[in-house]
């Protein structure tokens, strides 16, 4: 954790960013819960990493990373240098972040956010709700699962005492769901178009990691966390 400020800094402040503009506001406070449910200490065996394990019939994480050319030489030719295991066990006694998550964050808008991460569900990707006056929009998006989905995305919009419809959005091309290309475009070429204002700003980067900075507060303090304290202002 020391390393990474935990999974809320390091993995969930890319969903924090996309509540934060989704809603248009910014956070208030926040309130945390979280443990190492799953990994490090929590098994009967372990090793130092995936190569040369003793336990590799009977672990369901093994993965031999010398399968992997580019793997090899991206991380196991480096590892002299930052000590970093690519396929480091994950039942090392000294992991302590957090496995298992859940953040309460109220907006300046009084929205409250109800968020859970946890990171050894058999399946992965998102599930977003959003609770209106007028009725919920539910949002799946698929990553990995061990089935087949020919899209990206389902919506399921559900009026009040009224009908519900649903839809889907199709698969992109290339790398981060064809998001990388998009990206690219926004920060690069002169002039285009960014009508739904999805291009970031460092204050939205900020916004977003001081959630997961509470969270990591509010969890290790028990306490609920107001954004403004995590911030020094100079003159």
């Amino acid at each position: 954790m020391r390393y990474s400020g935990s999974l809320l800094v390091h993995k969930a402040c890319h969903h924090f960013d996309q509540m934060n503009w989704w809603l248009d506001s910014e956070p208030k406070e926040v309130q945390a819960f979280g443990r190492v449910a799953f990994y490090g200490k929590n098994n009967s065996f372990r090793y130092t990493k995936c190569r040369d394990c003793p336990h590799t019939n009977k672990c369901d994480f093994y993965w031999d990373i010398r399968q992997k050319e580019f793997f090899m030489n991206l991380y196991v030719a480096c590892e002299d240098e930052d000590g970093y295991y690519r396929d480091g066990c994950v039942w090392d006694k000294e992991i302590d972040t957090y496995d298992t998550m859940t953040v309460e964050v109220k907006y300046r808008n009084d929205v409250i956010m109800s968020y859970a991460l946890n990171a050894y569900m058999p399946y992965e990707g998102q599930q977003i709700s959003f609770n209106g006056e007028k009725g919920r929009l539910e949002v799946r998006n698929y990553d990995r699962q061990p089935w087949e989905v020919n899209v990206a995305s389902e919506l399921r919009l559900t009026k009040n005492f009224q009908d519900t419809r649903t839809w889907t959005i199709a698969k992109q091309k290339g790398e981060h769901g064809g998001a990388d290309k998009k990206l690219k475009d926004l920060l690069f070429i002169t002039d285009h178009p960014d009508p739904l204002n999805k291009k970031a700003d460092s204050k939205a980067g900020v916004l977003a990691s001081l959630i997961g900075i509470g969270a990591r507060e509010s969890i290790e303090k028990e306490k609920k966390v107001k954004i403004k304290d995590l911030i020094a202002i100079s003159d």
